[in-house]
C-alpha cells in the first residue's frame, strides 16, 4: 500500500472499467491530488492494487470515508444520478463521467443537490481537452472561418463487449458515447442555442439499445449540424489503443476545417490557398501513454483546481444536462418521426 500525503486532495473512484483505469493513470500526473480509494465493479480490487490505494467493498463504504474529499463517478450510466446524490449527501465533490445521467430530470436533481451541498459538480467530457478539438475551437472563436453555417460530425467505435451497455436503462450509443459529438458541436457553437432536433436511431439484430443514429440539429442562427454515430461496426485506429474514429468538417463563410480528434486539424481559408495544419495529435502504442492521457490530466486538474477555489469547472451540470437533453430529443424524434423543438 502506498503512503498517502495528508496535504493532497483525496479522490475516490467509483467503478473499475476503462474510464476508471484512465482516471487512475491521469491522477498520477496531478501533484495536488491522489487516488485514495476505489470501489464498484468486478475489477475494483485489482485496480486498487495497481493504484496503490484502498479498496472498499461497496460504494457506500467508500463515500462514508471521512478522509475522502471528492469522487470520480465511472459507474454504468444509469447509476450516475444515484451515486452523485449519495456523494453530495456525504459532502463530496463530484466529477461524473458523461453522459451526466439518462434523463433530464435526473440532471436537474444532481444540480440541485450540488447547490444544496455547496460542492463542485463537473461532467467528464474529456474531448474538449484534446489538443485537436481545442485548436478547432480556437480557430472558430477567432473568426478564421467567418460565420459557421454547417458542421458534420461522425463518431464510430467498435462494438461494445460490456454487458451493462446492453441494458435498456443505458438507452444506447448516442447518449452514452455519441454525446461526445453533441458536446463538441455545442461547445464549438457556444453562444448559439439548439432550436430543433431530428433524428433516426436503429437497433439492428433486435438489440435492446440503439447502436446507430443520425441526427440533425438546427440552431437559432439558422446554422445546421449533422451527427452520425455508431458502434455497430466501428473503424479501428491503428497504433492508438483507446482511440475512436471521431472526425468533423466545419464549414464557414470564409473557410473550412477538417478535424480528426485523433489526427490533424486542417484549415483552408479560401480557394487556392494552401491547407494549414493547426494541430496534430501523435499516435500512441499503449493506454498509459502520456499523449492519450493528456486530455484527462487537463480535465481532472481543472476539477481539482475548482475544489481548491481556483475557478469554476468549464463543463458544469448545466452543460452536461444540455447535452443529455439534445440526445434524448433525438431519440424522441426517431420514435415519433417528428421534429422536436427545444425550449
Amino acid at each position: 500500500m502506498a503512503s498517502f500525503d495528508s496535504q493532497k486532495i483525496n479522490v475516490g473512484i467509483i467503478g473499475s472499467g476503462f474510464a476508471a483505469y484512465t482516471h487512475m493513470l491521469a491522477f498520477k500526473h496531478i501533484p495536488l491530488a491522489q487516488v485514495y480509494a476505489i470501489a464498484g465493479g468486478t475489477r475494483a480490487a485489482s485496480l486498487s492494487q495497481l493504484a496503490g490505494c484502498k479498496h472498499l467493498s461497496t460504494v457506500e463504504e467508500l463515500l462514508q470515508l471521512s478522509e475522502l474529499d471528492a469522487v470520480i463517478i465511472c459507474s454504468p450510466h444509469f447509476l450516475h444520478e444515484s451515486h452523485t446524490l449519495q456523494a453530495f449527501q456525504q459532502a463530496k465533490h463530484v466529477l461524473v463521467e458523461k453522459p451526466m445521467a439518462t434523463d433530464v430530470q435526473a440532471c436537474q436533481r444532481m444540480i440541485a443537490s450540488s447547490v444544496k451541498a455547496q460542492r463542485v459538480l463537473m461532467v467528464g467530457h474529456f474531448q474538449r481537452y484534446r489538443l485537436t478539438n481545442a485548436a478547432a475551437k480556437m480557430a472558430i472563436a477567432d473568426g478564421r472561418l467567418g460565420r459557421v453555417f454547417f458542421i458534420q460530425d461522425t463518431l464510430f467505435e467498435q462494438p461494445s463487449t460490456k454487458p451493462w451497455e446492453q441494458d435498456a436503462r443505458a438507452r444506447g450509443f448516442l447518449l452514452g458515447y455519441g454525446i461526445h459529438a453533441i458536446d463538441r458541436i455545442l461547445w464549438w457553437q457556444e453562444g448559439r442555442k439548439v432550436r430543433s432536433v431530428y433524428g433516426i436511431s436503429q437497433n439492428p439484430d433486435n438489440r435492446s439499445v440503439e447502436c446507430i443514429s443520425s441526427v440533425i440539429l438546427e440552431f437559432d442562427d439558422q446554422s445546421v449540424a449533422s451527427i452520425t454515430t455508431s458502434n455497430y461496426g466501428g473503424l479501428p485506429r491503428a497504433n492508438s489503443p483507446g482511440a475512436a474514429f471521431f472526425q468533423a468538417t466545419v464549414i464557414g463563410s470564409s473557410g473550412a476545417l477538417s478535424v480528426d480528434a485523433y489526427g490533424k486539424v486542417l484549415l483552408r481559408s479560401s480557394p487556392g490557398q494552401e491547407t494549414e495544419t493547426l494541430a496534430e495529435l501523435p499516435q500512441w502504442s499503449s493506454l498509459d501513454a502520456l499523449e492519450r492521457l493528456q486530455a484527462y490530466i487537463h480535465q481532472d486538474k481543472e476539477f481539482i483546481d475548482a475544489i481548491c477555489g481556483k475557478g469554476l469547472p468549464s463543463i458544469d451540470g448545466w452543460a452536461g444536462m444540455r447535452n443529455v437533453q439534445v440526445a434524448l430529443a433525438a431519440y424522441e424524434a426517431s420514435l415519433t418521426r417528428q421534429v422536436v423543438r427545444l425550449e
